[in-house]
């Protein structure tokens, strides 16, 4: 059963609530993915010479050319500047937090286009206290943070109550860890 359609939203709804569907999304040539979720990506895919976006429970390899790392401190900024605008104190940049963040780097293309589970390495670290960490993939440091405000889930963390935020960037992958380091 294929569904061309032009929303992202009822692409996932479908996929996850109508059992044996693949959802086909007409779009013109851009880099894939376009999102990953925790049981599939979009994916650009080849179709006759035309290129469309498929969403699909089926996880494929895709190893993103060498891209040049998107700058963390820019999204940083971001957040913070965004913080002021809505009457929010900064975030503090944290030594420790900022390592963890750094330590995650060589984790992330695994998690987003090989399978392994998004956030898999920031929950295998079991850290003492309690953290929040936003990832994602996309083509520069303003798409990242506009998609984060518009995902409710990761504007909560853009607007929490912690104090201390860093992030880290392979390539167009980006995460930001959010903590007051408050014990578990």
């Amino acid at each position: 059963m294929i569904k061309k359609i032009s929303l992202y939203a009822f692409v996932l709804f479908a996929f996850l609530t109508l059992p044996n569907t693949k959802v086909v999304i007409a779009v013109e040539q851009i880099s894939a993915p376009l999102a990953c979720f925790e049981r599939a990506c979009i994916h650009n895919e080849s179709d006759n010479g035309g290129t469309i976006n498929t969403f699909a429970a089926t996880q494929r390899q895709f190893v993103p050319k060498d891209e040049p790392n998107l700058n963390p401190d820019i999204v940083f900024n971001l957040i913070n500047a965004y913080r002021a605008k809505i009457g929010l104190p900064a975030f503090e940049k944290d030594d420790n937090l900022c390592a963890i963040a750094k330590s995650r780097e060589p984790e992330l293309v695994g998690e987003i286009f090989d399978g392994k589970g998004i956030h898999s390495g920031f929950r295998a670290r079991n850290l003492p206290y309690w953290a929040t960490e936003n990832m994602k993939y996309g083509p520069d440091e303003n798409d990242v943070f506009t998609w984060w405000l518009s995902s409710p889930i990761h504007h909560k963390a853009i607007v929490s109550n912690d104090k201390f935020s860093c992030g880290a960037c392979k390539g167009h992958i980006c995460i930001q860890l959010f903590t007051n380091y408050i014990p578990k």
